[in-house]
């Protein structure tokens, strides 16, 4: 190594570090409960392979409704600590989220069992590992996003009663 250059690690130190601490650890956070849900799909996909013969693509979308269910219970808990109310709302965008998700790991496993002739264990771990950013992404911006769901709660007056607010609004 010359004198001039950086030391090993360095830009990534440097890059790391214009990111917010609480960006990195939520972002550790949402790894280690994805580990988790991993585990759930991961394993129900090896049971549903090969205890019950069913097809990749079946097992796949089976495992990962069971992940995707545990994954919105941990985030929401655990690493997005999140009190909305509007659980039936959140629910709908994690569904239109996680459904965008199911389509892009479909593709991504099709194309790496049908072209790249990869066997589907595999395949299901590198698609896992592909998706992790895009997830985080989508659930950070939108499924625990909570002004997204600021005045759902709210219902109009309707002869002379006051509003019913499900969940109080912060400028009043």
């Amino acid at each position: 190594m010359r004198a001039d250059e950086p030391a090993p690690g360095r830009d990534l130190r440097r890059v790391l570090g214009l990111v917010p601490r609480a960006l990195l650890r939520q972002f550790a956070v949402y790894t280690l409960v994805g580990a988790i849900a991993t585990g759930v799909d991961w394993g129900s996909f090896y049971c549903f392979l090969t205890l019950l013969g069913l097809d990749y693509r079946i097992a796949v979308s089976l495992s990962f409704l069971l992940g995707a269910t545990a994954n919105y219970t941990l985030n929401r808990w655990i690493t997005f600590q999140d009190k909305t109310r509007q659980i039936v709302a959140q629910v709908g965008v994690y569904t239109a989220v996680s459904l965008a998700s199911l389509v892009m790991s479909v593709a991504l496993m099709t194309a790496e069992v049908e072209l790249l002739k990869m066997a589907p264990m595999p395949a299901r771990i590198l698609t896992t590992g592909i998706m992790l950013f895009a997830n985080y992404l989508m659930h950070k911006f939108m499924t625990f996003n909570p002004r997204l769901y600021r005045g759902l709660g709210r219902r109009a007056p309707s002869r002379g009663v006051e509003s019913v607010l499900v969940e109080p609004a912060g400028d009043e």
